[in-house]
Parts: structure tokens; C-alpha cells; sequence
């Protein structure tokens, strides 16, 4: 017979209670219930959002009890048993709060509640630009605020940057690189410029125009092969596209015979363009279907997508009874008809790349305001009205390179001198009050950092 020592005696009822407490908590479930939390509390315009639970959600039930204020419309997508994502159909106001609300109830997939609405808050941040420094020997990306202020360099490459692009959520950049073969690498880092890694070793070959889908999975560039015989220059431009989920890359066209440059996303990631400078036109592949567009389009310019990803302006050289004449064309791809937009007729205005607004409203066009210039000026055309203002320019200068932020209040251009030396000037103008302002000297190709 075992004997029980004081102890014993002491620690039974103690356990017994501990087991009661366990036992009860099991039977009610844990009485804190679902737990959710944002993993991102600053966003760029467009998200995305996404929201992690503490157990596996039903995602239909989480869907219906969550609503964002002021509200956005988006959609929201399950990319695992725990998180939703919330993808903005149109861009979040920077420097605006959010909030997102979610409704008490049964959310989990095993009868788990949210006992509680939850309030979670997220913030928009302004967005920045990017460029490059034109700076003998120091080719190199650096960031700007709008107002002039945070310059900071990002990338530390010995002034071999190429070129580079942005993904839209700006928490990404890509950028080709000049390698020690006399190729072009490819590579990524954040958007302080920290942790660049290779993306593609591309060898002696040219990997280059790299451009991120609008989600930030794909990133679409153009490969020249190098010849055989060195010295002996490029194989014919291509567009292939690296998948960063299977960190794989392969060529857009399985026929080897097209060959095309400078991919372009549609903002919705349906469609990719390229320029088909062998046939004169831009070629518009629709992925999910296989269909494919041709443009013919003698300028050697791609287009400017809608803001929905359904249309797209393009330039083209036509013959008129006054001579050639540069138009501006629209293309619908949904209805499949194609227009002429713009037209001179008494003078060519060399009419260059639309730039269109966020909110589809208007666009930024280069042209030749006078026939006794080559310089080209920047003219907001409003949509509905084809008017509006011209962007003050300047004598032996020519404005181009230009692009709006998400909330289409600011553009962002690079003036070129057409004579002497090589000294591009970044430049930006505020439609809201119509005034232009120098943003940084000796600098070219800005782009929006979101």
C-alpha cells in the first residue's frame, strides 16, 4: 500500500482543479476566440492589405463580416487557411487613415468566434520617386520625396545600372545590370535600397526593360542573345517573362520567329505589349486567352494603357493631302475597334506617348507646339473637352519621360537639352495649383516609387 506524504495530500486537490479549469476550457473554447491582426499597419496606393487570423477563417464568412472606412472597392482573395488579401480596385488617397472593421461571429473554419467586432488601422504613405544619377561614372538609382527632400541614394553598383522599374505595391525594384561578361544581369532590391540580390544571371546575353506585372509576381523583360562569334553583336530582342513563385523564366511567344522589346503590363495584368520594330506595330498578347492584337504603328512607340487595362493610346505615322502627319490612335480591346484620337492636319505636331491619368479623365501628350522647333512640350489634354493647358517650356529643351502619381495631381518629367551637353533636369507639375518646379539637376528617367 503506497502511503501519501504531506505533500501529496497538498498537491491532489491542487491538480484537480487545474484539470477542472483545463477541461472546462476545452468544452467552451478559448474565450479570447479569433484573433486577427494586420501584417502591414503603411501601404503604398495600391495595397494591398492583407489580414492574418489566429486559426484557419471560412473565407466567404470573413469576407461578409469585414468593411474598410472610407470605403474602397477592391477585393479581397484567400492566400492561405489564416490571411486575406485585399487588392484596391483604384488607388487608397495618400496620407489617408483607414480603417477596417470586422463584425463579431463565427468566422472559423472549426466553429471558432470572433467574440468581438475588431478595429484594425492602416496608413497610406506618400509616394517618392526614383531616378538616375547622371553623374560621370556614378550611374546609379536614388530616391526623392516630392517636395525635394530624403535624396538618398539606393543602389551601390560602381555606376553600372542600366535601367529599372518599380513594382506598383513600391515595395520592390528591379534593375538590369552590366556584368563583367559585357551582359546584363538582372536584379531586385527593396525599396531602401536594401537586401539586392541576382534575379538572372544572363550571362554574356542582354537581359534588359525589366517590368514588374501589376501584382508583383512577374517580372516581364526583354533578352538579346549574344552571338557566337565575340564582338559580333545581338540576336534579335525578345520578351520573356520570370515567374518569382517557381523562379523560373521562359519565353512569352513559343514561335521564336516574333520578336518584340520593351514589355508593357496592362494595369490589370490581363495583357502584355511589346513593340514588333520588324513588323512596325505593337503586338498586345492577352494571356488567359492566347488572343493577340497587332497596331500597326510606324513610330516605334508602345502605348499608354487605360487605367482599366482595356484600352490604349498609340502614335502612328499616316499620309494625309497636307503630307505625313503623326496621330494619336485609340484601341479598344474589348469591342476591337481602333480610332484616330488626335490629328493636325495645317502642321506635323509629333505628337508623343499619352500619358493617362489615374482617373481616366485627361492625359499628358507631348508635341511640337510651333513647326520651327524640334523641342517637344507637354500638353494635359482633358478628355472630354481635347483642351487644356501647355506646360511652359523652354528654348532649345524638349520635355519628355513623363508620368502621374496615383492620386493624377502631380506629373513628373525630364527636360533634355537639345544642344551642348548631356544634362537632363527632373522636373514636376502640380495640376491642383498648375505650377511647375525643378526636383533635381543632371538626373533623367523618373519614375513613381508608390
Amino acid at each position: 500500500m503506497i502511503k501519501l506524504t504531506r505533500l501529496d495530500r497538498l498537491a491532489l486537490p491542487l491538480s484537480f482543479f487545474i484539470f477542472l479549469i483545463i477541461s472546462g476550457l476545452a468544452l467552451i473554447g478559448n474565450p479570447n476566440g479569433l484573433q486577427p491582426r494586420l501584417l502591414e499597419s503603411v501601404n503604398g496606393p495600391w495595397g494591398p492589405i492583407t489580414l492574418e487570423f489566429s486559426s484557419p477563417v471560412r473565407a466567404e464568412a470573413a469576407q461578409i463580416a469585414i468593411s474598410l472606412r472610407p470605403a474602397s472597392a477592391g477585393v479581397w482573395t484567400a492566400i492561405s487557411p489564416t490571411k486575406l488579401r485585399f487588392s484596391p480596385a483604384t488607388p487608397f488617397q495618400p496620407g489617408q487613415h483607414y480603417q477596417i472593421e470586422i463584425q463579431a461571429g463565427v468566422l472559423g473554419v472549426n466553429g471558432e468566434k470572433l467574440q468581438r467586432a475588431s478595429h484594425l488601422s492602416f496608413n497610406i504613405r506618400p509616394p517618392a520617386l526614383i531616378y538616375l544619377s547622371n553623374a560621370e561614372g556614378a550611374r546609379e538609382i536614388w530616391r526623392i520625396a516630392p517636395d525635394g527632400t530624403d535624396q538618398q541614394q539606393l543602389s551601390q553598383t560602381s555606376g553600372k545600372i542600366y535601367d529599372f522599374h518599380a513594382s506598383r505595391d513600391g515595395a520592390k525594384i528591379a534593375f538590369a545590370l552590366l556584368n563583367e561578361q559585357s551582359g546584363i544581369d538582372l536584379w531586385q532590391m527593396g525599396r531602401e535600397g536594401e537586401n539586392p540580390q541576382q534575379i538572372l544571371n544572363c550571362g554574356a546575353d542582354r537581359c534588359t526593360s525589366p517590368r514588374w506585372s501589376p501584382d508583383g509576381t512577374r517580372l516581364a523583360y526583354t533578352l538579346e542573345v549574344s552571338e557566337l562569334t565575340p564582338g559580333s553583336g545581338y540576336g534579335a530582342p525578345r520578351p520573356w517573362v520570370w515567374d518569382s513563385a517557381a523562379n523560373q523564366t521562359s519565353p512569352v511567344y513559343a514561335d521564336s520567329q516574333i520578336i518584340g522589346y520593351g514589355p508593357s503590363w496592362s494595369p490589370d495584368g490581363r495583357r502584355l505589349a511589346i513593340y514588333d520594330a520588324l513588323n512596325d506595330g505593337v503586338r498586345v498578347l492577352e494571356f488567359a486567352s492566347g488572343a493577340e492584337t497587332f497596331l500597326p504603328c510606324s513610330t516605334g512607340q508602345f502605348g499608354s494603357w487605360s487605367p482599366d487595362g482595356a484600352r490604349m493610346f498609340y502614335t502612328d505615322r499616316i499620309e494625309t493631302e497636307f503630307g505625313p502627319r503623326t496621330v494619336v490612335k485609340l484601341a479598344d480591346f474589348e469591342s476591337g475597334e481602333e480610332s484616330i484620337f488626335l490629328a493636325g492636319e495645317q502642321q506635323d505636331a509629333f505628337y508623343n506617348l499619352p500619358a493617362w491619368a489615374p482617373d481616366g479623365k485627361y492625359i499628358a501628350l507631348g508635341l511640337r507646339p510651333t513647326a520651327d522647333t524640334s523641342a517637344s512640350n507637354i500638353w494635359i489634354v482633358t478628355l472630354a473637352l481635347l483642351g487644356g493647358p501647355m506646360l511652359p517650356g523652354e528654348p532649345n529643351m524638349t520635355d519628355g519621360f513623363y508620368s502621374w502619381d496615383t492620386s493624377g495631381t502631380l506629373l513628373v518629367f525630364q527636360r533634355t537639352p537639345l544642344k551642348g551637353q548631356y544634362q537632363p533636369t527632373i522636373l514636376l507639375y502640380d495640376i491642383s495649383i498648375g505650377k511647375t518646379s525643378l526636383l533635381v539637376e543632371n538626373a533623367s528617367w523618373p519614375q513613381w516609387l508608390p
